[in-house]
């Protein structure tokens, strides 16, 4: 049965739809209105509250026609609080406080301006370092609205030109949508819905026959999506739903994330989120606000009515924590609204149908096979089997499960067993504890081991942590499989452009490659003639860099030593003539 045959009824639907979706935006006519910080057509790479591995994306993203170099502008009256710069993250940004209640930032930047600029190098030198997380006294740098406080540029993890903003609430720090303060791009496009799952809503529920979620394409566009298939679905006991979708902008061909969801069963909601606030200490909550196991299995986003007993995500509605019950021969009609906030709205349509509960075949649990422990999401863990050790603190994780262990193939290069902890698609949201004992002579290496994590790939990474009372510790975000390694291996320094007793007179700037094949660099010292030297680092490129004006006339040492996180450490020198 096709709920949306008739044309009228598409109509009235939609408006209906599109009326919940302009009321819902209303809530932001009392805020600021602020003009972009770019002299640039606003146009959007990513929005607020995108979804990202392990975070909410917390600002938008203005593009640059992918150059850098545009004037960045402060949006209103205020003063510089805090100034960051980083090889990773946001890389160079810029926090200003405004006198009204809100805190305005801007990222990935290529420098700032010259009183700024003069200023961040002098405390770069006083802490004789190129990152630094400085605040500032209200009044030390102040700003009138439109100065020039930077200009755009590919710094930290960006991955490619373009200028981070963000709105912060400055008593809190928490993150506000930016398209609701009157910056707003081009948008008369409605949600594209790419797929629906359904699941069962415990373990007696079945989708179709089947006790497993189960995926269902769309077809249709804006108001009128439907299943592409069917669009009766057969149901026994309850269930959830999930959908992916993307928001698409004029002239744009990036997705982006939607603004909000909601699904409605007999036009009755049951669940809605929508982008407008988030906390920093809550952006870990899209574990559970999503379907965590398409994500690691798929890399798909969807986003699911289910919520997780651990999950306190606040703009996260759900009645019955998400869940559908129906009874047998009932029919229940269910709509997913997905929105932008410019108040384009595509609605999907379609009905379930309650069922018997089939006779289906008992599962035995794999899990009790193994050694294993039943952990409850709210209560403390503290779990030990052979050589490995495990604990976490009340509120890890999402939901309780049965953790279980398992030995798999080492290699000859390791110091302990290759355990396999749990699974990677049961989310962790605090971090908690692992150490695991080495089982074979390691003489004087103890300060080098380390924990590593090793994927389906058989590819080791770094999991950092140390040796200490005869097991090696670390904290980790996630589970896999875990065994302890040694890292005893220096960085690689590479000169790109200079070489030893070399003249400047042919560059303008010194670039020199710096890596780490495993625990990653810890720390570079420059030296000029003796002294700390500013020299840029792009971890991304892996690369340092520098101007040759602050060399002096004749001959020049040019010193580095780069260590890793596990004290390996090179060094090089150079002679350079100016």
């Amino acid at each position: 049965m096709i709920i949306y045959r008739n044309p009228t009824l598409f109509l009235v639907l939609f408006l209906i739809t599109l009326t919940k979706g302009t009321l819902g935006q209303s809530e932001s006519k009392d805020l600021p209105v602020y003009d972009s910080p770019l002299h640039l057509p606003i146009r959007l790479s990513a929005t607020f509250g995108e979804l990202r591995a392990n975070h909410f994306h917390a600002g938008i993203d203005l593009k640059t026609e992918q150059k850098t170099g545009f004037q960045v502008c402060t949006i209103d009256n205020g003063y510089v609080a805090r100034i960051a710069v980083s090889p990773t993250g946001y890389g160079k940004a810029i926090y200003i406080a405004h006198p009204n209640g809100y805190t305005s930032v801007y990222g990935h930047l290529e420098k700032f301006a010259p009183a700024i600029d003069s200023f961040v190098v002098a405390i770069q030198y006083q802490k004789k370092s190129y990152s630094i997380d400085y605040e500032l006294r209200p009044g030390q740098i102040s700003l009138n609205k439109g100065d020039l406080i930077a200009y755009s540029g590919n710094t930290g993890s960006s991955g490619g030109p373009h200028v981070h903003f963000e709105i912060r609430d400055s008593r809190t720090q928490d993150a506000l949508n930016p398209l609701d303060f009157g910056i707003a791009a081009r948008d008369f496009i409605r949600p594209k819905i790419e797929f629906i799952k359904l699941y069962p809503g415990d373990s007696s529920s079945t989708i179709n026959g089947k006790q497993k979620p189960e995926r269902f394409e769309t077809a249709g566009w804006g108001p009128a999506y439907r299943l592409k298939q069917r669009d009766t679905i057969e149901v026994s006991g309850s269930f959830a739903i999930g959908i992916a979708c993307h928001d698409l902008l004029n002239y744009e061909t990036n997705k982006n994330g939607v603004w909000a969801v909601e699904f409605m069963a007999d036009s009755t909601r049951f669940f809605n989120v929508e982008m407008r606030r988030i906390a920093f200490g809550d952006t870990r909550y899209i574990q559970a606000m999503t379907d965590y196991t398409e994500y690691r299995t798929s890399g798909n986003w969807v986003i699911w009515s289910r919520r997780l007993p651990g999950d306190n995500l606040p703009f996260l509605e759900a009645t019955n924590n998400g869940i559908v019950k129906i009874e047998p021969g009932r029919v229940v009609r269910l709509q997913a609204n997905i929105k932008d906030i410019a108040g384009n709205v595509s609605v999907l349509s379609f009905v379930v149908k309650g069922i018997l509960a089939p006779q289906l075949p008992k599962i035995l649990d794999e899990d009790t096979t193994r050694h294993s422990l039943a952990v409850q999401w709210n209560k403390p863990v503290n779990y030990s089997w052979a050589g490995l050790s495990f604990s976490a603190d009340g509120g890890s994780f999402y939901e309780s499960f049965r953790l279980t262990t398992d030995t798999l193939e080492r290699r000859k290069t390791f110091y302990s067993p290759l355990y396999k902890l749990h699974r990677v698609t049961t989310p962790i949201h605090k971090a908690v504890t692992l150490s695991i004992k080495p089982d074979r002579d390691f003489g004087s290496l103890a300060c080098k081991l380390l924990i590593g994590l090793v994927n389906h790939k058989g590819i080791t990474s770094a999991a950092g942590g140390s040796y200490k009372n005869g097991v090696v510790t670390t904290r980790i975000r996630e589970f896999g499989s875990y065994t302890i390694v040694v890292d005893t291996t220096p960085p690689l320094i590479k000169a790109i452009n200079i070489r030893n007793k070399m003249k400047l007179d042919t560059i303008r700037e010194i670039r020199i490659q710096i890596s780490d094949d495993f625990s990653g660099i810890e720390s570079y010292t420059p030296e000029l003639n003796g002294s700390w030297h500013l020299m840029e680092y792009d971890a991304k490129r892996k690369l340092l860099f520098c101007p040759v004006d602050g060399f002096t006339r004749g001959e020049n040492k040019l010193k580095l030593v780069v260590a890793d996180q596990k004290g390996n450490v090179a060094e090089v020198e150079y002679t350079l003539y100016k």
